[in-house]
């Protein structure tokens, strides 16, 4: 992990465990096939960070 970085959590374990986190103050691409989750995910993420 670097230095003064925050790091949120996720809402997903398994994100959470492999990552630590989300990192703040950072942009992230959600890709995949139609259907997959990214929405899901993106929404998740963000209801975390609330």
């Amino acid at each position: 992990m670097l230095k003064g970085v925050k790091l949120i959590n996720s809402g997903f374990r398994f994100i959470d465990i492999k990552w630590g986190g989300i990192y703040t103050g950072g942009s992230y691409l959600l890709i995949g096939p139609k259907k997959s989750g990214r929405t899901l995910l993106a929404l998740q993420i963000a209801a975390e960070a609330v």
